[in-house]
């Protein structure tokens, strides 16, 4: 893979304005305990799935540190959910978006993160030592010394993931 086989993306910084108006449904059935009932957030509802808040901030803190060029791709390993919210996260910053999944990823997940505009490369085999994640690393790093100026998010170590629920 190289550069040339990524699209340019433009930016589409309105779609961030979609972000905090999740649906709400109130849940008034009856439960063992009693209640008044609650309201429920339907995140699979909201724009860019459940994680595109997480998505953004780390993308928008690496922005700020200098980490990740405009326009930069971003790489990330994902098993769906993640992959989503960088998809709109790349849409709304303007950064192709390169997800590394396996073939454990049920088909409709591999076509829902294409339509949404993600490349997707698929590990075909898990590694001996740390299954599927660790064949999904390996890939993702053969990416980042392919693509100049590649960001990866690294997920599981990124204080902005966090951030990005609060």
């Amino acid at each position: 893979m190289t550069t040339a086989a990524l699209r340019p993306l433009a930016a589409n910084p309105d779609l961030l304005a979609l972000l905090g108006r999740t649906p709400l449904a109130r849940v008034t059935t009856d439960l063992p305990c009693p209640q008044p009932g609650f309201w429920a957030k339907l995140e699979g509802l909201a724009a860019g799935g459940m994680k595109a808040r997480a998505a953004v901030s780390m993308l928008l803190g690496a922005r700020e540190r200098g980490e990740l060029r405009p326009g930069a791709p971003v790489v990330e390993s994902t098993s769906g959910t993640l992959g989503i919210g960088l998809a709109f996260a790349g849409q709304a910053l303007g950064h192709p978006i390169v997800l590394v999944g396996d073939t454990e990823l049920e088909p409709s997940m591999r076509q829902l993160l294409r339509a949404y505009g993600a490349r997707l490369e698929l590990v075909d085999r898990p590694a001996g030592v740390g299954g599927w994640q660790a064949a999904r690393l390996a890939r993702l790093r053969e990416l980042l010394g392919a693509l100049p100026d590649a960001y990866w998010p690294d997920q599981y170590n990124n204080p902005d993931n966090i951030a990005g629920y609060a």
